[in-house]
C-alpha cells in the first residue's frame, strides 16, 4: 500500500471522527436549547448528552424532586474534585433547589416549630420528635434552613445547637 493511501485513509477517520464529534456536539446544543423551553419530554438517551447538573434543572423545572435530589447527590460526590467555579455553581443550585423542594418545606416547618419551642436545642434531639422522618431527611433539611437563612446551626460537640435566625434588619 502507498504511504499517500495510508495518509489518505488516515485522514478520511479522522474526519470521520471530528464529523461525529462535531453532530453530538449540535445535538446536546439543540437539546439544552430546548429544555429551555416549557417542560416536555425528552427521551432517556438525549439527557446522555448533558451533566448532571443540567438535568437537575431540568428535573426541577418539571417538579421531579426525587430525581433532581438523586441527580443532584451524584454531584456532590465528586464536587470536591472540581474548582471553586464548579463549586460556587453547586452550592447556588442546592440552595436554589432547597428553597423550592417540598421535603425542606414539610421538614422544615415542624424543625422550625420544635426550635421555636426550645431555642438552642441540640441536632440529635430533634430527631427525636419526628416520627415517620428519617435522620437523613432532617439532617438535609436543617443543612439547607441554614443556607437559606431560616435557622442557625452553631457546633456543639458532635451535634449543633440549633436556633431560629435572627431577622435582618435594613436601616
Amino acid at each position: 500500500m502507498s504511504s499517500n493511501l495510508l495518509w489518505g485513509i488516515v485522514i478520511a477517520l479522522a474526519v470521520a471522527a471530528l464529523y461525529r464529534a462535531y453532530r453530538k456536539e449540535q445535538a446536546r446544543l439543540a437539546l439544552r436549547e430546548r429544555l429551555k423551553q416549557p417542560v416536555q419530554t425528552v427521551h432517556a438517551s438525549e439527557l446522555e448528552a448533558l451533566d448532571d447538573i443540567q438535568i437537575c434543572r431540568y428535573l426541577m423545572r418539571g417538579e421531579d424532586w426525587d430525581g433532581a435530589r438523586q441527580a443532584l447527590q451524584k454531584v456532590a460526590y465528586g464536587i470536591k474534585r472540581e474548582d471553586a467555579e464548579a463549586q460556587r455553581e453547586f452550592k447556588q443550585l442546592m440552595t436554589d433547589f432547597a428553597a423550592q423542594d417540598p421535603l425542606v418545606s414539610s421538614v422544615g416547618k415542624t424543625l422550625l416549630e420544635l426550635v421555636r419551642q426550645e431555642p438552642g436545642v441540640r441536632q440529635t434531639e430533634l430527631y427525636k420528635h419526628l416520627p415517620g422522618i428519617g435522620v437523613e431527611e432532617a439532617r438535609y433539611a436543617l443543612y439547607f434552613m441554614e443556607q437559606l437563612q431560616l435557622i442557625e446551626r452553631k457546633k456543639s460537640g458532635n451535634s449543633y445547637k440549633i436556633f431560629e435566625a435572627r431577622p435582618i434588619i435594613e436601616a
